[in-house]
């Protein structure tokens, strides 16, 4: 008896830390968790490394040059009810340059850029934020979550 093998979607997150605050982007107008804020973001297109979309996503949603990342966590997410489930691998940008900024051409997709503290984060975050930030302080490498 043959199963389906499983497909997934891959997102790519870039955490930016200056001076104990972390970057975040309020999403609008993207028909997903509008209102809710992430870091910079993206999929993986195809043919393409996670690594080469975290650089391109940082450059897209930040204008940024990324130089140097490191993977700090995977989460395997999936939403109930939803048949295609993610993994979302979360980069540490190491090295960039240029001044984050939300560039012309994703000003109808980012409301708002802003740096918070590390530990004052807002309530509407993007599922599986938290989830990775308290796995990456604690040196947890891989998580599971399921949505509603």
């Amino acid at each position: 008896m043959s199963k389906d093998r499983l497909k997934v979607k891959v997102a790519v997150f870039n955490i930016f830390k200056r001076d104990g605050h972390i970057l975040l982007l309020l999403r609008q107008n993207t028909g997903y968790r509008d209102g809710y804020w992430t870091f910079p973001a993206g999929h993986v297109d195809s043919g393409e490394l996670p690594s080469e979309a975290s650089k391109r996503e940082a450059k897209e949603e930040t204008g940024t040059k990324v130089n140097k990342t490191t993977p700090l966590h995977i989460i395997f997410r999936r939403k109930t009810g939803e048949y295609t489930p993610y993994i979302d691998i979360y980069f540490a940008v190491e090295t960039f340059t240029g001044e984050p900024r939300i560039p012309e051409a994703e000003k109808v997709k980012c409301a708002e850029m802003k740096w918070f503290p590390k530990n004052n984060f807002p309530n509407n975050l993007f599922p599986g934020l938290a989830n990775a930030l308290v796995n990456i302080e604690k040196g947890i490498p891989y998580s599971e979550i399921t949505e509603d």
